[in-house]
């Protein structure tokens, strides 16, 4: 039976014979099913694909087999191993239906025995025909009066079966990937005909789509079928399958079968049945079924998508996708949008980004002006759409990926050689919108995200800025965490400002950085660096606990020695630890409030004597200015090292604190210890924007820092201070009381005084004023 099923195949494809070896060796079985595979799936299906070449040594014909056929070494290879495949494929299957038989017929044996000597011996011979050797049998016997028994052997057939089911299923993928090499290297429709013909893939997988048992086996099945046809050209779709194969089709269009034999017959609909495929389109979201119908919908999505060039009156369809129930069928036609014509994008995208009501949908449809933002034709589209969505959205999870969409174009700008004005374009027209989401935006995180895409666009957008970051970038990756190296001399000259902007969009998603300047140069360190701290030792002799890690030592903290620091926007702890100071996760902010110094780089900003230390971050410049005399600094180090849990405490102020926000900078300045903030300078002043809930934590009124002072600053101040959203401190309250109690009873006294002189003017007055001091008239006025 097996030689006749498997006698050779000659493909006639050309005059010229090419016979030669057909033994193939397990590399190669291996190499041909692992193409185009991902790199787990050989690890995944190891114990299968060593089945498949154990049985492959087994095969009858593999010493025998010629094959006559022109193509490739790969093509040849895969060629045999179809033959294989398709001799394994009917072996399995005959042998899954003569296990079912065998256990069918021991169970009538067993249920025919009368005795336990009769039934004990029926149960070992069915689990010797299981495969149990003779020493398995004699371990079984002995385990009857303590487990084994009828449970015990159908479980194992029931086991031997699943595994049997799940080896036909790979055996069939197999088949499908292997048939696809070889189909897909003839290009001719004759040969393709007769190649299909001969290789009879019909014949054998036919019988498995009615089958019953595991249903991976039928999906398995149909989709290697529709593998192999898709591989065929296109205008012998039609004719090279037979009717009983276009009726399981079109059956399984209807939702008569699994939600995956459904998607693989919709998506052979197109090439097999052309003219029925917009009723079955149609159909499928005019009368929708259950949840699970759902993958079939995004499945007609993508069909629609790939033949509206063909028939473009498919876009009817998209009206009911753009209505379905399901966000995940929209998301789907937002992630297919940019496959489609110019008008279809004017009419849908509207509709996706600003009128669906979930947010994943308008987030996908956002994700999806990538792809527009390449073409020439559809830039302007695809800006207009940005701009549009980031001073119209509310929902923090689309802004986010609104945000994110502007820094992944730029980069897909430069990644695709766009022109260097064309970028800079894109940078400059979505600054303004940035800017009011920085400044206004509802959540705090937002602002944050705002500001740093901010600076992304600044430090990328021009070319020079772009080269001197990514010069940088390649120096500091190399640096271990918490090691210091020296910068070179191109990077090292270049100014303060400009490295710490540089440096801070580096650290969105790095370490944190110090640059130290010396006689020997500028040196950058990278991450933290730990050392012996007093106020550890204060806290441990404080708290003690038998809890603690053994492993560390518990007297050492953080150590800064820049003038310059960068800190890192990522690097917090999620959760409050017993060890005070440490970065905090604030989920309001998405972030530690890295603008803020920690007191541990407040003391290290003290031993550095009264040179003044800067922090840049994405919001903007810190300035951090210790006392001038070294018993100030000396008083304040001690001070903070003594009470450093209480400063720390100030510090990580939350949003329902009773206590003001800018309480531990308060407290900081009753040390003699000033910090400063401002905004980035921008070359535009229009781009230049300052984030109110930042200034919440600084003190008011505050001048501008030495060397960072620009003409308007302070009228800034004063202007976010005014028109802060948040709520003021019991001084400021009293201030500003003051203030207007000193301005109105000054206005009623000037009042007042303005009244008598202007009736002292008067040259005669009769009644009506009261009592006068001096009721006769002076010479001057009775003249």
């Amino acid at each position: 039976m097996r030689s006749a099923l498997f006698r050779t195949l000659v493909v006639e494809m050309s005059d010229q014979e090419n016979t030669q070896d057909t033994v193939l060796t397990r590399q190669e079985i291996k190499e041909i099913l692992s193409l185009e595979q991902n790199r787990y799936w050989h690890q995944l299906h190891a114990d299968l694909i060593d089945r498949l070449c154990r049985d492959y040594r087994l095969w009858p014909a593999a010493e025998t087999l010629e094959v006559d056929y022109v193509g490739n070494e790969q093509a040849k290879k895969a060629l045999v191993l179809v033959h294989f495949l398709r001799y394994e494929i009917t072996h399995v299957a005959d042998g899954l239906v003569q296990l079912k038989s065998r256990f069918g017929e021991y169970t009538k044996r067993y249920t025919k025995a009368i005795s336990d000597s009769d039934k004990k011996q029926q149960i070992l011979n069915y689990a010797k025909e299981l495969g149990a050797t003779p020493r398995q049998l004699r371990k079984d016997e002995k385990a009857f009066e303590r487990w084994f028994g009828h449970d015990t052997v159908s479980d194992r057939y029931q086991r031997r079966y699943l595994e049997t089911e799940r080896f036909l299923s790979f055996a069939l993928q197999c088949l499908g990937k292997v048939g696809v090499i070889v189909l897909q290297e003839t290009k001719q429709v004759t040969h393709a005909q007769a190649l299909w013909r001969h290789l009879q893939l019909e014949t054998v997988l036919k019988p498995l789509l009615d089958y019953h048992g595991d249903n991976r086996v039928l999906v398995s099945a149909f989709h290697a079928l529709s593998e192999t046809i898709r591989a065929l050209p296109e205008d012998i779709h039609q004719s090279c399958i037979s009717d009983s194969t276009r009726r399981f089709i079109l059956h399984s269009c209807r939702g008569n079968q699994s939600i995956w034999v459904q998607c693989e017959a919709l998506q052979l609909l197109q090439s097999v049945s052309p003219t029925s495929l917009k009723v079955f389109l149609r159909n499928r979201f005019e009368f929708p079924k259950d949840n699970d119908d759902l993958f079939v919908r995004r499945k007609v999505v993508q069909i629609v998508v790939e033949q509206l060039h063909k028939e473009p009156g498919l876009e009817d369809i998209l009206v009911f996708a753009v209505q379905d129930n399901s966000p995940s069928v929209r998301q789907k036609l937002a992630e297919l949008l940019p496959k489609t014509d110019v008008e279809v994008k004017k009419l849908f995208y509207p509709i996706l980004l600003f009128g669906d009501k979930s947010a994943p949908v308008r987030a996908s449809a956002l994700l999806s002006l990538l792809d527009l933002l390449v073409n020439e034709d559809e830039f302007e589209l695809a800006l207009v759409y940005l701009g549009e969505v980031l001073l119209t959205e509310k929902e923090r999870f689309v802004l986010r990926t609104a945000l994110h969409v502007c820094r992944t174009g730029l980069d897909k700008l430069i990644q695709y050689n766009i022109p260097s004005a064309r970028q800079m374009f894109f940078a400059q027209s979505l600054q303004p919108a940035i800017k009011s989401l920085h400044e206004t935006a509802d959540s705090l995180a937002v602002r944050r995200y705002a500001a740093q895409t901010k600076e992304y666009l600044f430090a990328f957008s021009d070319e020079g800025r772009r080269q001197r970051i990514n010069r940088l970038k390649q120096f500091v990756e190399v640096i271990p965490p918490g090691k210091t190296r020296r910068l070179p001399k191109t990077i090292a000259d270049s100014d303060d400002a400009d490295l710490g902007r540089l440096l801070s969009v580096i650290a969105q998603k790095d370490f944190g950085f110090d640059v130290e300047s010396s006689l020997f140069g500028r040196f950058i360190t990278r991450g933290h660096a730990f050392g012996f701290r007093l106020w550890r030792l204060f806290h441990e002799f404080r708290h003690p606990s038998p809890d603690k890690r053994q492993a560390f030592r518990h007297t050492v903290g953080r150590l800064f020695w820049g003038e310059l620091r960068v800190p890192s926007t990522i690097l917090s702890e999620l959760a409050e630890t017993k060890i005070p100071g440490e970065p905090l996760f604030m989920d309001t902010e998405d972030g530690w409030r890295g603008y803020l110094p920690l007191v541990d780089e407040v003391i290290s900003a003290l031993a550095l004597g009264n040179k003044s230390t800067y922090f840049y971050h994405s919001e903007g410049v810190v300035l951090l200015i210790p006392p001038r005399y070294f018993l100030q600094r000396l008083r304040a180090s001690w001070k903070l090292s003594f009470k450093f849990s209480d400063y720390a405490h100030l510090r990580n102020w939350q949003e329902k604190g009773q206590s003001p926000a800018r309480s531990y900078l308060d407290a900081l300045a009753a040390l003699g210890i000033k910090v400063c903030f401002r905004g980035h300078d921008n070359q535009k002043a229009d781009y230049r924007s300052i984030d109110p809930a930042v200034l919440r934590f600084f003190p008011a009124f505050i001048p501008d820092m030495p060397g960072l002072s620009s003409s308007g600053s302070l009228w800034l101040e004063f202007k976010d201070y005014f028109v802060s959203a948040y709520g003021n401190s019991l001084i400021e309250l009293a201030a500003f009381l003051s203030l207007a109690m000193t301005y109105f009873m000054g206005r009623h006294v000037y009042l007042y005084r303005k009244f008598r002189r202007a009736r002292n003017r008067i040259p005669l007055v009769l009644g009506g004023w009261g009592h006068e001091e001096n009721p006769v008239p002076s010479e001057s006025k009775l003249r």
